[in-house]
């Protein structure tokens, strides 16, 4: 098989990102490594080729090429919480909200905006940049008169957005945004959360980049000066002051303490007292859908 050319193994992996949609490096490795070794037939042990980060970067350029016709691309990023690569495959016709739309009904594509308002306004403050959603507050909003979902139906759709992609939940129960809607949705987001002024006339910056990467940043570390704008993803913070040997922030020199957080970290609080109230609103949730019906 040629890999300088786009042909059957091209297209094998492209199928392959198509039902994933977003694979992390050692996934990636492993369906290339899968794809190139049958390339080879008959072979020895050990013959196998070695796969790579760029090797997987380099089979993709080629795949990009053979289908930018199609209006779609492969694009990387990185894991938040990891800073694993991550490739996911996105529509690059617009950065519109629509695209959710392909598997979902009107009631669903509201409830996904009201996901979205509620991380990026109600639950990302300079007190607290916790960019996600508890499950609680999520069943919440299918009640909104604009989507008017069950409980039932809430949490399914949920799961939905999760076995596509578009959502994460963590241990913990809260939903944040995948790194697929971050590469697909990114300019949407940040002319949608990011063109409003303050009272002074302040332009109003709720989609924010990390310092090192200039990625979209929503888990992490800030400055634990609250003005600064300065955020960090965990393993760039470790890379920048370790290998800069610097102990204060770049922008405004105030000593980084490194437990300033963005992201769920920044909503925890005492495991007892949390449990006892996720059990309280459960049962408060509950009976506003029994009165719903």
């Amino acid at each position: 098989m040629d890999d300088r050319e786009y042909g059957i193994g091209h297209r094998a992996f492209l199928q392959a990102m198509m039902a994933r949609r977003a694979v992390p490096l050692p996934e990636a490795v492993a369906v290339l490594k899968a794809i190139q070794t049958q390339a080879l037939g008959d072979h020895r042990p050990g013959d196998e080729p070695y796969v790579g980060e760029g090797t997987v970067d380099d089979f993709i350029a080629i795949i990009n090429d053979g289908i930018s016709d199609l209006e779609l691309e492969i694009r990387k990023t990185v894991h938040q919480k990891d800073g694993v690569p991550v490739w996911a495959l996105v529509n690059t016709t617009s950065d519109e909200i629509a695209k959710v739309a392909t598997n979902h009904n009107a009631s669903e594509i509201a409830f996904f905006r009201l996901l979205l308002n509620d991380i990026f306004i109600h639950k990302n403050t300079p007190q607290a940049e916790v960019m996600a959603v508890s499950s609680i507050d999520a069943l919440r909003h299918g009640r909104h008169e604009d989507v008017k979902l069950t409980q039932q139906m809430t949490e399914r759709v949920l799961e939905k957005f999760v076995e596509e992609g578009w959502l994460e939940c963590s241990d913990e129960a809260y939903y944040a945004l995948s790194p697929r809607t971050l590469l697909e949705l990114q300019t949407y987001l940040q002319e949608e959360y990011n063109g409003d002024e303050d009272e002074d006339g302040n332009a109003i910056v709720r989609i924010k980049s990390c310092r090192a990467c200039k990625d979209i940043i929503t888990d992490g570390q800030r400055c634990s000066n609250m003005r600064c704008e300065c955020r960090f993803h965990d393993f760039c913070a470790t890379r920048f002051f370790t290998g800069s040997r610097q102990t204060k922030c770049p922008i405004c020199k105030t000593e980084w303490t490194g437990d300033a957080y963005v992201g769920e970290r920044a909503a925890v609080r005492g495991r007892g007292d949390r449990g006892r109230r996720r059990s309280r609103q459960h049962r408060e949730l509950e009976e506003e859908y029994e009165e719903d019906e």
